[in-house]
């Protein structure tokens, strides 16, 4: 079943276009960062997004009418390992 098919929730534009822009205006400043301080922010994203997960999963899978382990594996799981990459 597709995710747009069944979901209720509405995304409020504006707020997505200013998180965007925001996390644009501080792209230049990551990626000046030494490499031991861009490892330290994304240690914490990585705790912060744990904090989250179980809420983003519980969502993510209501959305979409998906099982929760397949949310897991494309929402957390996919995301600490791109930032544990990073």
């Amino acid at each position: 079943m597709s995710a747009g098919a069944n979901s209720t929730l509405t995304t409020d534009s504006n707020t997505i276009d200013r998180a965007l822009a925001q996390l644009k205006d501080h792209s230049v400043e990551f990626a000046r960062l030494p490499p031991a301080d861009k490892a330290q922010l994304l240690r914490e994203c990585i705790a912060g997004l744990l904090t989250e997960a179980l809420a983003w999963v519980a969502a993510g899978a209501k959305a979409r009418s998906a099982d929760l382990g397949e949310e897991w594996l494309a929402g957390p799981l996919v995301t600490v390992r791109l930032f544990r990459l990073l």
